[in-house]
């Protein structure tokens, strides 16, 4: 039985696309390039970003391959532009086009030297006039696969005009669910508002998908930690085509994932959809699900 969801990767190193290459991984669903090269006390080259960005290509021949820009901010230092990251995600671009470029430009010469679907994407994106400006900055570099993160309210909203401009989308679980509930991922108190299975969470990405089906553009969801197999058979009912876990956790994920038919993915979903709270939707979820299938 085909599993109604594929199964990617969301890797920060060359290492942990290696492992993702051992657990079987459909391809990358997200290379976070500012992990990459956190401690670089200088820009790296362009040889040197070429080349890591193709010998992680290079592992997933015909494969997706999503490369998501410097996502920097305070939050997220990068040595190399400690005086200049100041703004967060793409928001901080308009100071760094220089920067930008170069990367726009490595990216571009590793997907022509490689098998593999690269594709490049936006980080933290709001609005769909910033997603204009660099898709039409992508296009310039030569690079034909542009999509982007969505990872704020704002953007889901809009989701109407993002599929007109992307040829992918993925869904940034972690800091959408901050913009939604306005909590913070460093406070312990604020833990129960980034579960997977919260109602609003789940109902935004069901709007997502919709979106997304209505021009046929390929959706995925990267989920930093997962802890419930099941919440994958939520998202596959939604509508989502594929969803990018941690290299590490990625085969005991897959593999827990088998005999699952798209129909109990789908009452699966509508189940979670319809409550009210975390714990309820989770509950309904498993009830909805098959008692003879065991995640």
């Amino acid at each position: 039985m085909a599993v109604p969801i594929e199964f990617l990767a969301a890797v920060s190193s060359e290492f942990a696309a290696e492992t993702a290459v051992k657990a079987r991984a459909m391809g990358i669903g997200l290379l976070r390039t500012e992990f990459m090269f956190a401690d670089y006390p200088e820009e790296p080259t362009h040889t040197t970003q070429v080349a890591s960005y193709r010998r992680i290509a290079d592992l997933f021949p015909q494969l997706h391959v999503a490369i998501r820009t410097w996502d920097c901010g305070p939050d997220k230092p990068l040595r190399f532009l400690t005086e200049r990251s100041v703004r967060r995600g793409i928001r901080a671009y308009p100071m760094l086009t220089d920067i930008l470029d170069r990367q726009l430009s490595a990216i571009a010469q590793a997907a022509q030297g490689s098998s593999a679907l690269v594709g490049v994407m936006a980080p933290m994106v709001s609005l769909p006039e910033e997603l204009e400006w660099f898709v039409q900055r992508c296009r310039d570099h030569g690079l034909s696969r542009i999509g982007t993160m969505l990872e704020t309210p704002a953007l889901a909203v809009m989701i109407d005009d993002v599929v007109k401009l992307v040829d992918f989308i993925c869904v940034g679980t972690g800091d959408l669910a901050s913009g939604a509930f306005g909590a913070s991922r460093d406070s312990p108190f604020d833990s129960s508002y980034f579960d997977l299975w919260q109602p609003a969470t789940l109902r935004v990405i069901n709007m997502i998908a919709k979106g997304c089906q209505v021009n046929s553009t390929p959706l995925s969801v990267c989920v930093s930690s997962p802890t419930d197999t099941l919440i994958f058979a939520v998202l596959a009912g939604i509508g989502v085509e594929a969803t990018a876990v941690p290299a590490a956790q990625l085969m005991r994920i897959r593999d827990s994932f088998t005999e699952v038919s798209t129909e109990q993915c789908v009452k699966t979903a509508a189940a979670a959809l319809s409550q009210p709270t975390a714990k309820a939707a989770r509950s309904a979820a498993y009830s909805a699900f098959s008692a003879n299938q065991r995640l």
